[in-house]
């Protein structure tokens, strides 16, 4: 998941909108190729319908909330762990 669209779900989760994770996004692709269609929105919906809930997993706003305080941090240890690397070579 793109942390650019979380704080696009947590205003889902204040709208009482309940969001799920695509456990594995390679069925999608799988079924795209059985089912000779080509990517696009209307089609991966169709497909989607078709898997059943245990390829899901529910998202929390508990979790999400973690996410979105911690991204900033991430990103600032991966970019100070890249140029800790830098410096040492």
């Amino acid at each position: 998941m793109f942390s650019e669209i979380y704080e696009e779900i947590l205003e889902l989760f204040k709208k009482g909108v309940k969001v799920y994770l695509l456990k594995n996004p390679s069925i999608l692709k799988k079924l795209r190729i059985e089912n000779n269609m080509k990517k696009s929105d209307e089609n991966d919906a169709i497909l989607l319908s078709k898997i059943s809930k245990d390829g899901f997993r529910a998202l929390t706003i508990q979790g999400m909330e973690k996410k979105v305080k911690l991204w900033p941090l991430i990103n600032r240890y991966e970019l100070l762990s890249k140029r800790i690397k830098t410096l040492k070579q």
